[in-house]
């Protein structure tokens, strides 16, 4: 009977080892560029801890960030640069209701971002880190980063991929609209920059 303990006993414990060993392998998955990703997404993210509602983040060269945020019957825009120090050096504040000067682009922004809708419906994003697309067809670009945090700090959708990836793992109509508009503030911010400098 003693004996039937310490064999079951023995068991368990391998169980147990066998499951954290499991549990570390897979973090040890991720690699370290796309854990470097996340970090510097989190830095960014800590700056506007301050408006609790879910945020949609998506990034260029681990640099250049975009956040969306829906706030009741419109989404709010936010544009930030991270510095080599990991200091958010720019943010610049986008209201896609207000701020669009250009009606053809404003209604061209909104038919993109209809066509994405549900943005923030959780169910729609897979979960997990994926840095890696099997049965990818293209692979191409620099990388970005993408993820949906909820107010509990769940991820959704995170990606570290080259930016064009297909398939794509978020609705292709999002991935373009996150694509121009971050483009387009990069431009911006190096025009400001040549102005700067001259």
């Amino acid at each position: 009977m003693k004996c039937v303990i310490k064999i079951i006993l023995f068991l368990i414990f391998i169980n147990q080892f066998l499951f954290v060993f499991a549990q570390e392998k897979s973090l040890s998955n991720i690699d370290s560029v796309a854990l470097a990703s996340r970090n510097s997404a989190e830095i960014v993210l800590d700056s506007f801890k301050k408006i609790e509602t879910p945020k949609l983040l998506f990034s260029i060269q681990d640099k250049y960030y975009y956040i969306l945020i829906k706030n009741n019957n419109c989404y709010h825009e936010y544009f930030a640069c991270l510095t080599n120090c990991n200091v958010v050096d720019t943010l610049r504040v986008f209201d896609l209701e207000k701020n669009n000067n250009h009606l053809i682009q404003k209604k061209l922004y909104k038919k993109i971002l209809n066509s994405a809708e549900p943005i923030f419906d959780y169910e729609r994003y897979h979960s997990g880190y994926i840095t890696s697309v099997t049965n990818a067809t293209c692979l191409s670009g620099q990388y970005c980063y993408f993820v949906i945090k909820d107010l509990n700090g769940n991820r959704y959708g995170e990606f570290r991929l080259p930016i064009l990836t297909f398939p794509s793992p978020i609705n292709w109509n999002l991935l373009l609209y996150l694509i121009r508009r971050l483009s387009e503030q990069i431009g911006f911010k190096d025009e400001s920059n040549l102005i700067l400098k001259d």
